[in-house]
């Protein structure tokens, strides 16, 4: 694995100092280059370059719909003299609600190259009828034009943002305006870097949803930063299969644009990381046969089922594999083990270098504040400071807060003054509300680790501070592969309850128990649950670690609801608020009968 890593990766390097506060203060060794170019002038470079290879491609039929950089690049100039002509604006932005697609992709390009910042708008308010929730995103924006894919436009309703100019995805790519301008050597296609160029709504796992300000800068800062530490995006280009929506930072920001920057082919995986969804991103793994595997750990779950048993899956995904790369939740030591199993099994029978690496990140951050470039034994690794990045663990209660200041953070939120001055602290870092610590002090190269979100941590009543992040990895690890997810309750409160969202499927296979999709019923499935936490408890002992109730939950998280995100995580917070009776009957004397007591003296 050292050899693999010294051929994919840069070195391994941090400069590390204690604060003059507390905590330490981290930078990259590693420079980002004086002059950046903007991700239009990279689109334009590569439709030199290679005019006829694969941008973004598309499912059609059996096969794909694809965008070569030569067409992406003429026609994205028709759309931007469009946009123009219809007045848009840098202060009105244009509002995109619709998935992945190239219709989506080109009105993106157009209005960067037109100097319009675009937004794009989970379709999921939509669909799952949050029109206050989009009603709100929509003043905050004060768009100039609204764009909707045809599956948003019956859903759309009259009296939502009336007055704005509205039209169709589908409509984007006809009627390319004459007199395309031609590929220019003279001047960058992005004249100020300092632009808005797009604004990415945070994912409200831990309050509401915030306009983050991307620049141009914001976005170029953080693909070069990539390509200093992972060398191997250009020494040939990436093929990177993607089902992550695009209106988020992980999907659509930082792996579009990696595409784009290494002159690479995205293809949009029309599959989900479900168990019905997960059939058709085999089918597009093995159509494409991607150079990187970016996922959740929820995806990577179902994936692994199928790369153990199924040899022909197997090979296609790893014919060219460079590395599997997760983030975005926490991953159970179990399917960490898995992957690890995998992947040297990939290694001996390819012969080549494969990597399992993470990453950190935030929208604020332009996505990505840490990337893993060296070997890692645990899931919680988060890797070093980008390029450019001063990461500053700055002490909170109890625990280190990641604040970051580099040319890859957001400016602002935007029409947000209040909550923009509130993000940053005096010296100007974005405070991410995240913990992390070295994973060695004396050692700082070894990394960050993961310590949590401080905005889901509580006391209990005798004041001791619960770590629910960490705790909550322990806890899925300890229950696997019975839980799709916990809740984790007991704020002051003088032990601690759980909810545990039920996996029926996985209870029924691994008990045999065909009872199991009776919920609460199945004597074998509660004594099964109840004995993994008692073990857990043996070797956690504290009132802080301890479980001592159970809830048992067959109905999982609601997205309609803002308990979780599209990237799987839950919203601890908004979850258990609307479980409010759930957890009353957790900590009620006598419980319910629904109620598990895990500990005899609960």
């Amino acid at each position: 694995m050292e050899s693999a890593n010294r051929k994919l990766f840069a070195p391994a390097a941090v400069t590390c100092e204690p604060h003059a506060g507390g905590g330490w203060s981290l930078r990259s060794p590693i420079s980002l280059p004086d002059g950046l170019d903007s991700i239009p002038d990279r689109l334009a470079m590569w439709a030199r370059k290679a005019p006829d290879c694969t941008l973004v491609a598309e499912r059609a039929g059996q096969g794909w719909r694809r965008l070569t950089y030569a067409d992406a690049w003429s026609r994205s100039a028709g759309i931007a003299a469009r946009l123009a002509r219809r007045g848009s604006s840098p202060e009105r932005p244009i509002m995109i609600v619709g998935g992945a697609s190239i219709a989506h992709f080109l009105l993106r390009l157009g209005a960067m190259r037109a100097g319009v910042p675009f937004a794009p708008i989970s379709p999921a308010l939509l669909r799952y009828g949050a029109i206050d929730r989009l009603g709100g995103m929509i003043g905050r924006l004060n768009p100039g034009l609204i764009a909707l894919s045809e599956d948003c436009s019956c859903l759309w309703p009259e009296k939502l943002a009336q007055g704005v100019d509205i039209i169709s995805l589908d409509d984007i790519e006809a009627g390319d305006a004459p007199n395309l301008p031609r590929l220019s050597e003279e001047r960058p296609a992005i004249a100020d870097l300092d632009s808005v160029a797009a604004i990415f709504f945070t994912s409200g796992s831990t309050d509401e949803p915030k306009g983050v300000v991307m620049t141009h800068r914001n976005l170029s800062a953080n693909q070069a930063a990539y390509q200093l530490l992972w060398p191997f995006l250009g020494a040939h280009p990436p093929v990177i299969l993607d089902w992550l929506p695009w209106h988020h930072t992980f999907g659509g920001n930082d792996n579009i644009h990696k595409a784009i920057w290494n002159g690479g082919s995205y293809y949009i995986d029309d599959g989900l990381p479900t168990p019905d969804g997960i059939a058709r991103t085999i089918e597009n793994v093995s159509l494409t046969a991607p150079t990187i595997h970016i996922n959740v750990p929820k995806g990577l779950d179902l994936l692994v089922s199928r790369l153990e048993s199924d040899i022909d899956f197997f090979r296609d995904f790893f014919q060219r594999l460079d590395a599997v790369f997760f983030a975005g939740a926490a991953m159970s030591s179990e399917l960490w083990a898995r992957l690890n199993k995998i992947i040297g099994r990939a290694r001996e029978e390819t012969g080549r270098d494969i990597a399992l690496v993470s990453g950190y990140g935030a929208t604020e951050s332009g996505s990505t504040i840490c990337l893993v470039h060296f070997p890692i034994d645990r899931p919680t690794a988060l890797g070093l400071p980008l390029p450019g990045f001063s990461l500053r663990l700055h002490p909170v209660e109890d625990k280190l807060e990641v604040r970051i200041k580099g040319p890859s953070v957001t400016p602002a939120y935007w029409n947000d003054l209040e909550r923009s001055v509130a993000a940053f602290d005096d010296e100007g870092y974005y405070r991410t509300g995240d913990a992390a610590r070295l994973l060695d002090d004396d050692a700082p190269e070894r990394g960050l680790l993961f310590d949590g979100r401080i905005a889901e941590d509580f006391k209990l009543a005798n004041g001791a501070w619960v770590s629910v992040g960490p705790l909550r990895a322990a806890l899925m690890t300890a229950l696997a592969p019975f839980a799709r997810d916990v809740l984790i309750a007991g704020a002051d409160r003088d032990r601690l309850g759980l909810i545990v969202f039920v996996d029926v499927e996985a209870c029924r296979s691994a008990l045999q128990d065909n009872d199991a999709q009776n919920g609460p019923d199945s004597a074998m499935l509660r004594h099964a649950i109840a004995e993994r936490l008692r073990g857990h408890n043996a070797q956690n002992p504290a009132s802080t670690r301890s479980i001592a109730r159970v809830a048992l939950d067959f109905d999982g998280p609601s997205a309609e609801r803002g308990e979780v995100n599209d990237k799987g995580y839950v919203n601890q917070r908004q979850a258990l608020r609307n479980r409010s009776s759930t957890v009353a009957h957790l900590f009620s004397d006598p419980p319910s009968a629904a109620i598990l007591i895990v500990e005899n003296n609960a």
